[in-house]
C-alpha cells in the first residue's frame, strides 16, 4: 500500500465487486463511493496475471477532489464557455470543468434516456444548454454542454452575415445588370442621336466596328 503517511488499516476486500470481479480476471472501475477514510473515491482494480494464472489484485483508489483526475482534462475545453463531465452510472458527477460540482449529483442524467443523443436541459443554475451526451459501456456518461445563449449569439452573428453577403451579392448583381444593359444599348444611343443630328442637317459618319451584327447593319444603314 502506497501513498499514505499514516499505518495503513488492513481491509479483507472479499466481497467488494472491483476485487472479485478483478479475480475473475476483469478490469474493473466503480462508481463514485465514500472510502473507509471519508473520501469520495473511485477504485479501479486489476487481476495480476503470471503464465494466464491471477494471483492477485491491483488496486488504485482515485479521489475525485484532488488534482488526479482534474489535471487530466483541464486542457480541455468545449467552445468559448462550454463545459465536459463524467458522471457515473448512479449520476455522481466524476469530473466536471466546474470543480465545485465534482461528487455532486447531476441534474441532466435522468433526462438521458438514450445511449447517445442531444437535448436542450435546464442546468443546476437553470440556464438552459446544448446538451450532447454519449453513454459508455460501464454505463458512464460522458456529457458536453454549451450554453443556449451562447450558440443563439453564433446563430445571430452567423444570420447577421447571410444578410450582409446576400445583400452584397445582390448590390453587385445589380451593378453587373446595370454595366451590362448600358454597354449593349450605347451603340443604340449613339445611332439614336446621329439620325437626330441628320434631321438637323448634321451628318457624321458611324463606326460600324466591333459591334453586334444588328447595330451593324443598322449603322451601315444610316451611313448610307
Amino acid at each position: 500500500i502506497s501513498g499514505n503517511t499514516k499505518k495503513p488499516a488492513i481491509l479483507n476486500l472479499t466481497g467488494k465487486q472491483y476485487y472479485e470481479e478483478a479475480k475473475k480476471g476483469n478490469t474493473w472501475i466503480t462508481d463514485v463511493f465514500t472510502s473507509a477514510s471519508g473520501k469520495a473515491v473511485i477504485a479501479i482494480s486489476v487481476p495480476v496475471k503470471r503464465d494466464g494464472v491471477i494471483h492477485g489484485v491491483l488496486i488504485a483508489y482515485v479521489d475525485l477532489y484532488a488534482n488526479a483526475i482534474a489535471s487530466m482534462f483541464d486542457n480541455k475545453s468545449f467552445g468559448e464557455k462550454g463545459t465536459i463531465a463524467l458522471i457515473d452510472a448512479k449520476g455522481n458527477i466524476v469530473y466536471s470543468n466546474l470543480r465545485e460540482r465534482i461528487g455532486k449529483k447531476s441534474f441532466l442524467l435522468e433526462n438521458l434516456t438514450e445511449n447517445a443523443g442531444m437535448a436542450i436541459l435546464a442546468d443546476f443554475a437553470g440556464a438552459q444548454q446544448h446538451i450532447g451526451y454519449k453513454k459508455m459501456p460501464n454505463q458512464w456518461t460522458v456529457i458536453v454542454s454549451t450554453p443556449a445563449q451562447n450558440l443563439q449569439n453564433t446563430r445571430k452573428l452567423l444570420l447577421g452575415e447571410m444578410v450582409v453577403t446576400t445583400v452584397a451579392g445582390s448590390i453587385l448583381f445589380l451593378l453587373i445588370g446595370i454595366f451590362a444593359v448600358r454597354k449593349s444599348t450605347k451603340p443604340f444611343q449613339e445611332l439614336m442621336e446621329a439620325f437626330r443630328g441628320l434631321k438637323a442637317g448634321r451628318y457624321t459618319a458611324l463606326d460600324d466596328k466591333c459591334l453586334p451584327k444588328e447595330f451593324s447593319e443598322m449603322v451601315q444603314i444610316y451611313n448610307e
